[in-house]
């Protein structure tokens, strides 16, 4: 991002829009407050045309705006909406920790950048925004590519409100000792989505493509699911 760049900060609270904005200047680039006097927004499309109609370069944004007099929909489906239109942006959080693994995963296979609110300065800013430019080029950084991985799925529940049923696995590629959640609905295979929702019996094995060299849960991201074939019983007795 050269000086000057116009970026977007989006935030259905003027005063926290405010705030980043000081840091967007402070990173020498120029601000665009898209906030609460500026809604409702009924579509992601309809923000993104904002976006563009303002000139912006780039964006950052909140991600608790759907339920909100400013849009019905979440950041993060705004960042997979941007992702897609190859225009840099940064999703910032005050509730990472929370939604990292419903709402926002749904989505975190196109948001290369996450931040957490606390830790959003003019360099780590710069270098989300770098991060996906790079992406869009190709250059996509090793926590970010996909492998094929086991997932050993071992519950299925409901989610928070309105977030659906969520799947909780273990990678033994990633962490073994440690448990995982995502969306049921990123299971795109009928036939997998109804055994998880209605058949599950207590643990299922499937693959995905996962980005396992991640260090930090919050940057895990699922897709392509597939049904992985039962272990041999003689390498279950070894």
């Amino acid at each position: 991002m050269g000086k000057g760049t116009r970026v977007a900060v989006i935030d259905d609270e003027r005063f926290k829009a405010e705030t980043v904005a000081g840091i967007v200047e402070e990173a020498e680039l120029v601000p665009v407050i898209i906030s609460e006097n500026d809604g409702p927004f009924q579509t992601v499309a309809q923000l993104l045309e904002r976006i563009r109609s303002d000139h912006c370069a780039a964006v950052i944004c909140d991600h608790r705006l759907a339920g909100t007099p400013f849009a019905s929909f979440t950041g993060a489906a705004l960042m997979a909406a941007l992702y897609r239109a190859q225009i840099p942006g940064v999703l910032l959080s005050t509730f990472a920790d929370m939604d990292s693994d419903t709402t926002i995963r749904r989505y975190r296979a196109q948001i290369p950048c996450l931040v957490r609110r606390s830790n959003l300065e003019p360099d780590s800013l710069l270098q989300g925004l770098r991060l996906c430019a790079d992406e869009f080029n190709g250059r996509v950084v090793p926590e970010r590519c996909p492998r094929r991985t086991l997932v050993r799925v071992v519950g299925v529940s409901p989610g928070p409100v309105h977030d659906g049923m969520v799947v909780e696995a273990i990678m033994h590629s990633w962490d073994p000792d440690r448990c995982v959640r995502f969306p049921l609905e990123l299971v795109e295979n009928p036939q997998i989505q109804q055994a998880l929702r209605e058949d599950f019996r207590g643990e299922m094995r499937l693959f995905a493509q996962v980005n396992v060299d991640c260090q930090d849960s919050m940057d895990l991201f699922f897709q392509d699911f597939e049904l992985a074939p039962e272990p041999h019983d003689d390498y279950l007795t070894a």
